[in-house]
């Protein structure tokens, strides 16, 4: 398959840094998500089996919320992860928690 499946606008401005390398040249065997909330606040979220990553524009794009070696066999029995500090209101907690579940069925 070539090309894009979907471009996303940065809707942030240049004061929050350029978009991490992660979010362009993601792994194949990883999980990929994006999630912009009712305010236009935009998350990037990737994992693999021994890593999740996440970066936001407000938060800083150069600034990447990593959670090593996450235990997916907890996930899936609905105990989740606690993740570095990052102030995430109720509709970007549900995302990443969606996300966790999702990577936990992929990866256990």
């Amino acid at each position: 398959m070539d090309g894009d499946l979907v471009t996303i606008r940065n809707e942030r401005s240049k004061d929050c840094g350029s978009i991490p390398d992660w979010v362009k040249e993601r792994p194949n065997d990883g999980y990929f998500a994006y999630f912009e909330n009712e305010h236009g606040k935009q998350w990037f979220l990737l994992a693999t089996r021994n890593l999740v990553r996440m970066a936001g524009g407000d938060a800083g794009w150069d600034r990447t919320y990593e959670l090593k070696h996450p235990d997916w066999k907890a996930v899936r029995e609905d105990r989740l992860p606690a993740w570095p500090v990052v102030i995430l209101n109720g509709h970007e907690r549900a995302w990443v928690r969606l996300c966790l579940r999702t990577v936990a069925q992929r990866f256990w």
